[in-house]
């Protein structure tokens, strides 16, 4: 099946504020027709394959762009929610989780080396698991002085660096946090304040800026620029959904028009990576 390519111009609406990026294409890709309701989960970083897994994260696969050949990494529930690609793009990991006899997640974190595709247990079972990161990839031991963040099971963010961890509550230790990134210069942290809105702060929870309520599930372009989703619903159903840009300066910008229905986008360089509610899913090419 041909990619589709689509021209954005004429047709992607911008908020009440300045343009944060140009759209320069955009293509449907030819997700084979055995996964269903796919969402991208992860984008590598030279941008030649994306990670896809189920609405629900159940189970995790590869796709190559240029070819549309898929490799199954997992059928696992949940092996798609906080996946991660290494530096070189060669590695993955990703949870695999099951309800236990008490009714609590039982969940291990797997290493799978794409060009092998030999697996490995890095993180035994547990119901006790958080966020998986890029410093259990095996052969990260060297770098523990990184920051690496999480959000625990209070929905606080955690914060990881030289063997210290500290809790940050920045809008208070009685609000829910969720979706906290770091930034690629590993100095600020995107999160969501899901009684507030979207926010980023430095590695101590000071706040640096405000991006409201229409970035969700942001993922850092740069360091100046996140992209996320801005969604609207009746109580039961999305009534809209659109892919956004915010910037570190309080500009915010709709990347896809009100028929896309997109959510969830992941970003590498100068491509975005994203589905929307029919389980199409696309690649975006961007510029400043």
């Amino acid at each position: 099946m041909k990619k589709i390519f689509l021209c954005l111009v004429a047709c992607v609406a911008t908020m009440a504020s300045a343009q944060v990026l140009n759209v320069v294409s955009m293509e449907r890709l030819a997700v084979p027709a055995p996964i269903q309701d796919a969402r991208v989960a992860a984008i590598s970083p030279s941008g030649d394959y994306i990670l896809l897994t189920g609405l629900a994260n159940q189970g995790l696969t590869r796709f190559d762009v240029a070819s549309s050949k898929i490799s199954v990494l997992s059928t696992a529930q949940r092996a798609g929610m906080d996946a991660v690609i290494s530096e070189d793009g060669n590695d993955v990991l990703f949870r695999e989780s099951e309800i236990d006899a008490n009714h609590k997640w039982n969940e291990s974190v797997i290493h799978t080396n794409l060009p092998s595709m030999r697996r490995e247990v890095v993180v035994a079972p547990t119901n006790n698991l958080g966020t998986v990161n890029r410093r259990m990839m095996p052969g990260r031991t060297n770098k523990m002085s990184e920051p690496e963040v999480s959000v625990n099971h209070d929905l606080q963010i955690v914060v990881s660096v030289n063997g210290e961890t500290r809790i940050l509550t920045p809008q208070g230790k009685n609000m829910s946090y969720i979706w906290a990134t770091l930034s690629p210069d590993r100095t600020m942290i995107s999160y969501y304040c899901s009684e507030i809105g979207g926010f980023v702060c430095d590695l101590n929870g000071n706040v640096i800026a405000s991006v409201g309520k229409n970035c969700r599930a942001a993922k850092w372009l740069d360091n100046q620029t996140l992209v996320g989703h801005e969604a609207h619903s009746d109580g039961r159903d999305y009534t809209s959904a659109y892919i956004t840009a915010c910037s570190l300066d309080g500009k915010c910008q709709r990347l896809t028009d009100a028929s896309m229905m997109a959510l969830f986008p992941v970003t590498s360089g100068n491509k975005i990576a994203f589905s929307n509610l029919n389980g199409e899913v696309y690649m975006m090419t961007v510029s400043k």
